[in-house]
Formats: structure tokens, sequence, C-alpha cells
């Protein structure tokens, strides 16, 4: 693994070979049981709820993150303008 992925870029792992079969299915490609138990019980629960209501989750995740960041980008630049306000209006 060259980088480890983050919510905003995948990671990074560089193959020396063409991976086999067995390679994929290898134990060592899991960070560890417990991790792909999690992932294997999530993605179980979101097939569950997405068949319930008509709602893909992974789209609604993807919606909630963009508006969070244009909230956040909005809020800092209020700040920043206010900011510059009370550096510049004048004392009286």
């Amino acid at each position: 693994m060259v980088e480890r992925g983050r919510s905003s870029r995948p990671s990074v792992i560089r193959l020396h070979g063409a991976p086999s079969a067995e390679k994929i299915s290898a134990e060592d490609l899991t960070l560890t049981q417990d991790y792909a138990r999690l992932v294997l019980q999530l993605e179980k629960r979101v097939a569950t709820l997405e068949a319930r209501v008509p709602l893909n989750v992974t789209q609604a995740l993807v919606d909630i993150e963009q508006r969070l960041s244009q909230l956040e980008t909005t809020v800092q630049l209020k700040r920043n303008g206010a900011e510059q306000t009370e550096r510049t209006a004048p004392d009286g």
C-alpha cells in the first residue's frame, strides 16, 4: 500500500504482478476479520434499508457531504467578511 485512502480520496496500492484468484481471496488483502465482518454487516444493512424504502443510501451520503461542504464554505466566507469589516470599520 502506497497511500491509505480517506473520505475524499481512494487508497493507492502498487501491484508487482497480476493478482491470481488465490491472492484476491486471500485473508492478507483484508485488514482484519473484524473489519471485514463490519463491512459485510454494513453492506447487508444498507441493502435491507434500500429494499424497504426508495432510497439510494450511497447517493444520499454523497449529497449530504456536498451540502455540508457548501455550508462550511458559506460560513467561512461570512466569517472572513465579518473579520474584514471589523478591521476596516472606523472607531467611534
